[in-house]
C-alpha cells in the first residue's frame, strides 16, 4: 500500500511497515488493531497520572496503575509510570517506521525518564516505608534535596502537559490513518 497522506504530510510509510513485518499483512493488521486499542488507554493514563499527581511528590493514584495495566509493575515509581507509558508509546510508534510523532513521542519519553532519574534516588529511599508515612518523608527528602527549587526540575515537572499537548495531535493523526486502513 501507498504511504497514506494528510495536509501534504507523510503520516505513516505503508511499504516500511509492511517490510518491518516480513510482509506479513495479517500481522500488520493486528499490530494496527493493538495501538489503536492502546494508544488511548496509555494517553488517558498519563492525563490521569498528571491530574491526579501530587504537586511534590509527582504521586500517581492506585486508579491510574491499574490503569496502565500490564505495564505498571508494583514497583514502578510515580514518573516511573510516566515514563513508561510514554516508551510503551514509542515502541508501538517504530513499528509503522517514522510519523509525525515518533519525534516529539521520543522527546516526551526522554523528557519523562530524566524526569524519573531525578526522583529515583529519593522513591528508592522511601520504597520500604509504611504507606502512613512514605508521603511525608518522600516531601521532605525532596525539599532537603533541593530538587524542587531547581529551576530544571520546575520546568522538566511544569512542561509534562505542554509537551503532551504536542503530541496527542499526531498521535490523533497517526490514528485515524490507522483506522482508515483496517476498514475501522
Amino acid at each position: 500500500m501507498t504511504e497514506e497522506r494528510t495536509g501534504g504530510d507523510k503520516v505513516i510509510d505503508w511499504t516500511a511497515a509492511l517490510e518491518g513485518v516480513g510482509g506479513d499483512d495479517d500481522l500488520l493488521k493486528v499490530l494496527i488493531e493493538t495501538f489503536i486499542e492502546e494508544v488511548p488507554k496509555l494517553l488517558t493514563a498519563i492525563h490521569l497520572c498528571l491530574e491526579q499527581r501530587d504537586s511534590v511528590s509527582f504521586a500517581c493514584s492506585e486508579e491510574t496503575r491499574r490503569y496502565l495495566g500490564t505495564i505498571a509493575s508494583k514497583g514502578d515509581t510515580p514518573a516511573g509510570l510516566l515514563h513508561r507509558a510514554t516508551h510503551t508509546i514509542k515502541g508501538n510508534l517504530r513499528i509503522f517506521g517514522s510519523t509525525p510523532a515518533t519525534q516529539p513521542v521520543e522527546e516526551l519519553e526522554e523528557f519523562l525518564k530524566q524526569l524519573e532519574a531525578s526522583l529515583k534516588p529519593i522513591d528508592t529511599q522511601v520504597k520500604d516505608l509504611p504507606d502512613t508515612v512514605k508521603k511525608a518523608e518522600k516531601e521532605r527528602l525532596i525539599e532537603a534535596s533541593g530538587i524542587l527549587s531547581s529551576p530544571a526540575y520546575l520546568d522538566m515537572f511544569g512542561d509534562v502537559p505542554r509537551r503532551l499537548a504536542e503530541v496527542e495531535p499526531l498521535l490523533e493523526r497517526v490514528l485515524a490513518v490507522m483506522k482508515k486502513r483496517i476498514g475501522g
